[in-house]
């Protein structure tokens, strides 16, 4: 329940809130940071990536609701990231995994690009923007590809059902 709370529903309720003021404004921007998680279903990560695939899906309603008015909507989608809210079993799972982490001020300086941009959402690195676009696509072709993962998973300190270990 954490999980939701503090990625899909403070947002939420966050934006519904400042959302009267920022309709009244000549221009104003609502800008998410979501997950490449997100939109992509990973092995370990179920309930943090459904929190982020629902922070997607309320932007991308929202930026359709909103697209007469002056607020502009986005969002960032950021694949891992090395913080300190990253416990150790993550840190195992990216190590045994292969999966490439960002640093914050890689995240920051996309955010900034992204602000300045016209685009809607933006993913950030490889493979996981070419995974994000595949996933939309052929999603059921991509299941075997994650068989390295979900070996890591069982095989590591990170179990199934376990996304609340996951920032």
């Amino acid at each position: 329940q954490a999980v939701l709370q503090a990625n899909l529903l403070a947002p939420m309720l966050l934006t519904q809130a400042l959302l009267p003021s920022l309709r009244r404004l000549p221009k104003a921007q609502v800008l998410f940071v979501g997950s490449a998680v997100g939109r992509i279903g990973m092995p370990g990560f179920s309930v943090y990536g459904a929190s982020k695939a629902g922070l997607h899906g309320f932007a991308e309603a929202l930026r359709r609701e909103l697209a007469d008015t002056p607020v502009k909507v986005q969002i960032l989608g950021p694949r891992s990231t090395r913080t300190a809210f990253n416990d150790a079993a993550v840190e195992a799972y990216n190590r045994a995994t292969g999966t490439a982490m960002d640093s914050p001020e890689v995240v920051a300086a996309a955010l900034l690009q992204l602000i300045e941009s016209e685009s809607a959402e933006r993913f950030l690195g490889f493979p996981e923007r070419l995974a994000v676009r595949l996933n939309g696509l052929l999603g059921a072709l991509l299941d075997g590809s994650f068989a390295r993962h979900r070996r890591s998973l069982h095989a590591g300190p990170l179990q199934p059902l376990s996304g609340e270990n996951a920032t």
